[in-house]
């Protein structure tokens, strides 16, 4: 999917359960594939600290006012070919730095591909903005499709062996007893 979004230059949301190795997903995607940008976006970012991490996570200097930085952001990402940003936890964002990604789709549209992407109060903060017609949730709901993947396939007891396997572990009993108490939670299996 992340590959189709980039190529065609689509745009999607992804809202699902924790744990269940989205951000995983995205950075082995972004180290296997060019013109990738992966943020995983923090509670306390402010609009700037937003821009400065995507700037930063590009590989690019973040100095200047708010406005220099999204150009510069804007002016980098139009130089790339075929790029997918991919904006990981947003449900974390508050309104004003989740507003940027109507500018930046407008911006970039037929250029870039976009993932928004977290956890499933993601989807419910979106409608529940779209119901209350709260400004830019319409515009948003409409640029990702109207329409959130959710329902990943939860953690397997292949996922869970072939993840064990990869760090020596290869004990058929053992495997089994972190995939039951696991729980379906990738992050609960990297503990045990």
């Amino acid at each position: 999917t992340l590959q189709t979004v980039q190529i065609r230059h689509l745009s999607i949301g992804i809202s699902d359960n924790a744990g269940l190795g989205k951000t995983d997903t995205y950075k082995q995607y972004a180290r296997k594939y060019k013109s990738i940008i992966h943020v995983e976006c923090k509670n306390y970012w402010s609009k700037k600290s937003y821009i400065k991490n995507l700037l930063t996570n590009s590989g690019l200097e973040a100095n200047g006012t708010t406005e220099q930085l999204i150009e510069q952001f804007l002016d980098y990402v139009t130089g790339l070919s075929n790029p997918l940003m991919i904006i990981d936890r947003a449900d974390k964002l508050k309104d004003p730095q989740l507003d940027l990604f109507m500018d930046f789709y407008n911006d970039l549209h037929g250029h870039c591909g976009f993932v928004i992407s977290g956890v499933k109060a993601l989807k419910k903060r979106i409608l529940r903005g779209v119901q209350s017609d709260k400004i830019g949730y319409r515009e948003l709901w409409s640029r990702i499709g109207s329409k959130f993947y959710d329902g990943l396939s939860e953690t397997s007891l292949q996922d869970v062996t072939e993840i064990c396997n990869g760090n020596g572990i290869e004990d058929a009993e053992l495997i089994n007893m972190i995939y039951n108490i696991a729980e379906g939670d990738i992050r609960k299996v990297r503990r045990q």
